[in-house]
């Protein structure tokens, strides 16, 4: 794809973009951030016992941990 100026432009999957994303944010700032879930479909994603501990809240349908 290009744009009407003819930069080219390439297409990523969103999770990659968005690892890429963090990845850059952590060089930048110092602040780490992955994706996780209870459902994986990467095992490099796996969740630490804190993060499995929220996951399972959001399934139970609490929406707000903290006032």
């Amino acid at each position: 794809m290009t744009t009407t100026t003819g930069k080219p432009l390439t297409l990523m999957n969103p999770a990659y973009a968005l690892r890429e994303l963090q990845s850059s944010f952590v060089d930048n700032s110092g602040i780490r951030s992955h994706i996780t879930s209870l459902k994986l479909l990467n095992p490099a994603n796996v969740a630490d016992d804190w993060e499995k501990g929220v996951l399972k809240k959001f399934e139970q349908g609490i929406r707000r941990l903290w006032k």
